[in-house]
């Protein structure tokens, strides 16, 4: 028994477009590369008082019941002290004002006055995850007479920002399915580009080739 393979000239050119975004794409939106403006921004906050919070694996503050911790995305906890500058009574009123900054870098910064007065942090902890979004729709052309397909994914494994999904697409004519892997790589926000490689049952059963666009559920 002989398989053929059809792959047409346009999807070959897709594919390896969408091999080229994924080694070498600088569009990466998550990239954390710093760039010389960053100093500057970090002298000016700590000209008007703020402190950079050190990044913490762990949810503060401790007393924080386990269910919270675990449902968590982002805490900022501090320990420290304040000196006032005038004489303070139990019955006196003092007004507190906090504000937190988080710049492009992810670095994070808290400043915070009493009777304006700054407080002086001995321990200053930001912690901070992103909710992962694993499951991804997307949509393909094909190496088929019916090149046009939908499916669904799910990430297991992000090397350097590479997303490796398996997967299974259906033709938008509902004449072939195909389990497939699929390797994308973020674009912007949730939506990613990649190629993918499989078995394909129905039409034109044998090797399935793909170039696709996904978005993250």
């Amino acid at each position: 028994m002989s398989v053929q393979w059809k792959i047409s000239v346009t999807t070959i050119l897709i594919i390896i477009g969408i091999a080229f975004v994924l080694i070498v794409s600088p569009f990466n939106c998550r990239s954390k590369a710093p760039f010389p403006g960053w100093s500057k921004l970090h002298t000016e906050l700590e000209n008007l008082g703020y402190k950079p919070a050190t990044h913490s694996t762990d949810p503060k503050p401790v007393e924080l019941p386990p269910a919270v911790k675990e449902s968590a995305t982002a805490t900022t906890y501090g320990q420290g002290y304040w000196i006032p500058e005038t004489s303070v009574t139990p019955l006196d009123t003092v007004p507190v004002v906090l504000t937190e900054v988080t710049l492009a870098d992810n670095t994070h910064w808290v400043k915070l006055t009493i009777n304006g007065d700054e407080v002086k942090w001995e321990k200053l902890e930001y912690y901070h995850t992103e909710v992962e979004r694993k499951w991804t729709l997307f949509a393909e052309v094909t190496n088929c007479e019916s090149p046009y397909g939908v499916g669904i994914g799910y990430r297991i494994w992000k090397p350097l920002d590479v997303n490796v999904s398996p997967g299974v697409s259906v033709s938008t004519s509902l004449d072939w399915i195909a389990p497939e892997l699929v390797i994308s790589r973020n674009i912007w926000s949730g939506i990613s580009v990649g190629a993918g490689c499989g078995y394909r049952f129905g039409v034109d059963d044998g090797l399935h080739l793909s170039g696709l666009v996904s978005i993250e559920l």
